[in-house]
């Protein structure tokens, strides 16, 4: 089988997508799987769609092949996300639906994702595979956490971080908010600023008036070094179709906080493998409580590594591969029965 895999945000730095287009790619080699990029002759068995742009609608068009798109996007991201107003947002939104309705398959990273597409009158086979992580890239590094404490002059302060771009979906201002709030701690967002994105010019602002414990690193060349550096992932994004993110900070060993959103009903359980919090004072109680109370922070960290290791991508590949064979034998009833995430325990 050969796939090409189609992703307009390679040459890019950082998001989502682009990681995950890595990581599966790697992982499908592996498998004895070819894989080709961005190729807009029809010379693969199946083209898997990620990131939607100009060339993307191009080879969709052209394309006489089974196609499968990957759901990375959804409608309440979109307003959240990227500058220009309403217009702009939903003009964008319109051309991503547009692109999920004319695929043979779609794959989504969570069943509250489906639902979305379902939601929004798509009605295209949809397998739910999650994204998945490599956990054995996330193990904690003292190397790397003393490089990265050094390069910030962040000493032996608990450090809670975040890490995502810089809008407002995912959790700066609330970040910002908490950092004035609990002085006697140091915060850090990992991640650059998202240029053209919803309201950058109020969040420069805003980290420019930041309070002395609050630091932005900017982009970091080692993800796994900042994972390796922190004490407490907090993770404040007010929308997500799955948050990989989460599953990295998880499997490096720190404990998790998270916004109590319904995309992470089912696995992730409050008090168990994670904090969720509704609003800004719950989110400084889980602060204080996990930095104070090692017995929580024990049990967060112990099943928060297990369920890092259930979403390792080396056990879930074989759903990605299955729901590429459906769709070329063209079996789209099967597709929308696929999901990685029935053999999962928590």
């Amino acid at each position: 089988m050969k796939v090409n895999i189609f992703n307009e945000a390679y040459g890019t730095k950082g998001g989502g997508p682009k990681a995950y287009c890595d990581t599966i790619a790697r992982e499908l080699k592996e498998k004895d799987v070819d894989i080709v990029f961005n190729e807009l002759r029809d010379r693969s068995d199946i083209t898997h769609f990620n990131f939607y742009g100009p060339r993307a609608f191009l080879k969709l068009k052209l394309t006489s092949k089974p196609t499968i798109g990957s759901t990375h996007y959804t409608e309440e991201e979109f307003g959240e996300t990227f500058g220009g107003g309403a217009f702009v947002s939903s003009a964008m939104w319109k051309f991503v639906k547009y692109m999920y309705r004319n695929m043979d398959a779609l794959i989504s990273p969570s069943h509250y994702t489906k639902s979305l597409i379902r939601r929004y009158g798509i009605r295209r086979p949809t397998a739910v595979i999650t994204n998945g992580i490599e956990p054995q890239k996330f193990k904690r590094d003292m190397s790397a956490r003393e490089r990265f404490r050094e390069r910030f002059n962040i000493g032996d302060d608990i450090l809670i971080y975040s890490v995502g771009y810089c809008i407002p979906r995912k959790g700066i201002f609330t970040m910002l908010r908490l950092a004035r709030r609990l002085k006697e701690y140091r915060f850090a967002w990992v991640g650059r600023f998202f240029k053209g994105g919803k309201d950058e010019v109020r969040i420069r602002k805003a980290i420019e008036r930041a309070p002395r414990n609050f630091l932005h690193t900017g982009f970091v060349e080692s993800i796994t070094e900042a994972h390796s550096g922190g004490d407490i992932f907090l993770f404040a994004s007010h929308a997500e179709n799955q948050g990989i993110v989460i599953l990295e900070a998880a499997a490096t060993g720190n404990p998790v906080i998270v916004r109590d959103l319904p995309v992470y009903d089912g696995w992730l359980k409050n008090g168990w493998n994670c904090i969720k919090c509704r609003n800004l004072g719950e989110f400084e109680e889980a602060v204080r409580n996990v930095a104070e109370d090692e017995n929580l922070r024990k049990r967060l960290v112990r099943n928060g590594r297990k369920l890092a290791e259930e979403h390792d991508i080396r056990k879930n590949i074989k759903y990605l591969i299955k729901a590429y064979e459906c769709t070329i034998n063209g079996e789209l009833d099967e597709v929308d029965h696929i999901s990685s995430y029935r053999t999962l325990k928590y």
